[in-house]
């Protein structure tokens, strides 16, 4: 596998890739996006956007391309009242290893790479499911249930395997990891689209 291959499916599940009828079934559309370009060893706003709140107005959290900031598997929010540009040049200053990794595909190719600020929810009470869908077709991968849709997930996985396949047939066709939420409700929304990379594709990115 080549650093390109990679790279294409990396960019293949760029938000603003996305066909129209599946960045509409996001659970989270982003609420500003700003166009990114490198400095050092992190990045900063080729400019900064005339909209762009002094204060965050609610609690965001922010991705890099397709990758969130994380410290031990918990999303790095920006709090409701915190100053936004301070917190987002910050950020930007910081990004993880694997964040730099998967920025190259949109630095290489020429793509642009943006932060996406997007409203940070509770999923205290939001079961999860991954699927891979492939080739091979849709296959469940894992499950987090919680709170009082905990009791709802076995129904609703049904309707996440139809659209897990649906997902795969609008995109072009390599592997994928699709991550679902189930809401308290019972109602099913589409959290995130993954490349289903091969270990051989991990290996060329960390190399």
């Amino acid at each position: 596998m080549t650093l390109q291959t990679a790279h294409d499916k990396l960019l293949a599940v760029d938000i603003d890739r996305l066909p129209p009828p599946l960045r509409a079934a996001l659970l989270n559309q982003p609420l500003l996006s700003i166009a990114l370009k490198p400095a050092g060893a992190g990045f900063e706003p080729a400019r900064w956007p005339a909209e762009l709140p002094a204060e965050a107005p609610q609690d965001l959290f922010g991705k890099l391309g397709i990758k969130s900031w994380r410290d031990g598997g918990s999303l790095r929010p920006i709090f409701r009242g915190m100053p936004l540009r301070p917190v987002v040049e910050r950020l930007l200053s910081q990004p993880t290893a694997a964040q730099r990794r998967v920025a190259r595909a949109w630095l290489d190719s020429g793509t642009p790479l943006m932060l996406h600020l997007f409203a940070y929810r509770d999923f205290s009470q939001v079961s999860e499911a991954r699927w891979q869908v492939d080739a091979r077709g849709v296959r469940f991968v894992s499950a987090c249930q919680r709170g009082q849709s905990a009791g709802l997930l076995g129904a609703a996985m049904p309707r996440m395997r139809a659209l897990a396949a649906r997902i795969a047939a609008a995109l072009p066709p390599t592997a994928y990891i699709v991550e679902f939420a189930c809401l308290p409700d019972g109602d099913v929304c589409l959290v995130e689209i993954n490349p289903g990379l091969e270990p051989s594709e991990l290996r060329v990115l960390t190399a």
